[in-house]
């Protein structure tokens, strides 16, 4: 009862009053009878709820629309959609259809709620991601990897680890996203290709800490900060100076451990 209905004597309604004032809707100065959204995400989200109802009814035009236009114009849309269809029969069967078309796009469905959907979807899904990879483009294959870091389960992970580890088989020019990938899915497989990047060893030997990379670390799953500061500490028993003691140490101070202060404390003092 609370709810403003829309009234006849006052349009266009106290609804569509609030909404401009939110700064959701406004008005085009040519054309006063026209309303727009200010934002095109708001009206992705509609399109969304009216995409969903129209997958639950059994009609095409949500898979037609979605697969017709360009992957930044339906993202919003589609990673609406996989939240509101995750756990759903209708679910599973659309973003396999959805797969069939466009791998990237599905992927999208299935990050935001991964196990929402069958086991049997994901591999699915992730089996067209990868067909995608083979025959692609380095353009297309560099977009997958940075693609699979957003979507956590251990379909996603399987196939990055196979894309990327060990380092040569990650297409050229794609390590640093692979790293960032493992890193959020937390891949201990792949820390040997986190390991090659130049955070950690660069041109010179003379390093720096990127804040983003040190934050993407620290809050990395514990199992995997262990396993690469396993991989540091085998490092630090070759000579101070070394491409291969620089890499380790940076690793280790990335990662805040103590060992390396200690490590260090004791090349200070035989080294002189």
């Amino acid at each position: 009862a609370s709810v403003p209905r829309f009234d006849s004597a006052r349009p266009p309604g106290v609804v569509v009053e609030h909404l401009i004032a939110a700064n959701i809707l406004e008005s085009l100065e040519s054309q006063q009878d026209r309303l727009r959204f200010v934002f095109d995400t708001v009206y992705e989200f509609f399109l969304a709820e009216g995409d969903v109802e129209g997958i639950r009814a059994g009609k095409p035009t949500a898979l037609r629309s979605l697969t017709t236009r360009s992957y930044s114009e339906t993202y919003t849309r589609l990673a609406w959609l996989g939240r509101q269809l995750a756990g759903k029969s209708e679910g599973d069967q659309f973003v396999k259809r959805i797969a069939t078309a466009d791998p990237a796009k599905a992927l999208v469905m299935l990050q935001a709620r991964p196990h929402g959907f069958a086991a049997d979807t994901r591999e699915h899904v992730l089996g067209h991601v990868e067909a995608t990879f083979r025959r692609g483009n380095r353009v297309d294959q560099v977009f997958i990897i940075e693609r699979l870091g957003s979507v956590a389960c251990k379909e996603a992970r399987a196939l990055l680890v196979k894309l990327v580890v060990p380092p040569d088989n990650c297409p050229k020019g794609a390590i640093y996203k692979a790293a960032y990938s493992a890193i959020r899915l937390g891949c201990v497989e792949a820390v040997p290709t986190v390991a090659v990047c130049r955070w950690f060893g660069p041109r010179g030997l003379h390093s720096y800490y990127f804040r983003e990379i040190l934050s993407l670390i620290r809050g990395a799953p514990k199992e995997f900060q262990r396993d690469i500061a396993e991989h540091g500490l085998a490092g630090l028993g070759n000579p101070s100076g070394s491409h291969d003691h620089v890499r380790a140490v940076n690793l280790l101070g990335y990662l805040g451990d103590d060992r390396l202060a200690e490590h260090l404390g004791e090349r200070f003092g035989s080294n002189g």
